[in-house]
């Protein structure tokens, strides 16, 4: 969401960085699933990821507060 803030950038502009990005994480990592983090509050505008071949990708429960769950969760 920097990005777009940063830029400057629409919703509809937004979607083209977003699916480059997730491409780059499916060709390293190979993920089954993405969860998006802030953003997912907004995921209807912006997730059309559809050069992805194996990634599903969903909006995060708890959107902003994501990270600091799993932080949570992770020092548990």
């Amino acid at each position: 969401m920097r990005i777009k803030k940063d830029r400057g950038l629409k919703w509809y502009e937004y979607d083209e960085p977003l699916n480059e990005f997730c491409v780059h994480i499916e060709h390293i990592f190979s993920p089954q699933l993405i969860i998006g983090g802030g953003v997912s509050r907004k995921h209807d505008k912006f997730m059309f990821v559809d050069q992805l071949k194996r990634t599903r990708i969903a909006p995060a429960k708890l959107p902003n507060l994501a990270g600091i769950s799993g932080a949570a969760i992770w020092a548990a």
